[in-house]
């Protein structure tokens, strides 16, 4: 929606479907910064119960790194828009540094406690996001709270202090994964 001007902003939206109409409408989260492109939008729910959001960094590569702005971030809400509890800067924000993250899904893994002799398996459900590269280096990334994915100052394999480069990466090619 543009609010005033040519300002692209995009928002989650609540309705609730009765008698073949959508009614109830609730703005969950508002004022997202768009554009015609690097607008992420994938919404699900977790296995948490929490919406996750991906937003691109509306073509403003620097946003993505601005922890005040909600470009270019996974951002993890309640059903009705508050930050989910347990969020690692206490916001939205659940991580940071995305270009265009186009897809996002749960996987679990097995995990081990204890000595062998006493290991308890347990499973943990883990975040994979998919995004787009600049013309190639499109990103398979595990996702940890709080950390930081990095774009614009890395992509592909380059690596930095106190940011995460991806699992896998395209190269010089594009996969586009979504």
């Amino acid at each position: 929606y543009r609010p005033s001007g040519n300002n692209t902003l995009n928002r989650v939206v609540r309705y609730k479907f009765e008698n073949e109409k959508l009614t109830e409408d609730k703005i969950i989260v508002d004022q997202i910064p768009g554009a015609p492109n690097h607008d992420g939008g994938r919404i699900k729910f977790g296995p948490d119960g929490f919406l996750y959001v991906t937003t691109g960094d509306a073509q403003e590569p620097s946003l993505a790194q601005d922890r005040n702005s909600l470009a270019g971030k996974i951002l993890r809400v309640t059903s009705d828009g508050d930050p989910a509890p347990g969020n690692p800067f206490g916001t939205r924000i659940y991580s940071y540094g995305h270009r265009n993250p186009q897809g996002i899904t749960w996987g679990r893994t097995e995990r081990s406690e204890g000595d062998r002799l006493r290991a308890v398996a347990r499973q943990r459900w883990e975040l994979w996001e998919t995004e787009h590269g600049s013309s190639a280096t499109d990103e398979l990334n595990l996702i940890t709270p709080g950390k930081n994915y990095g774009w614009p100052e890395i992509r592909g394999n380059q690596t930095r202090a106190g940011m995460v480069s991806p699992v896998m990466q395209s190269g010089s090619k594009t996969w586009a994964p979504a």
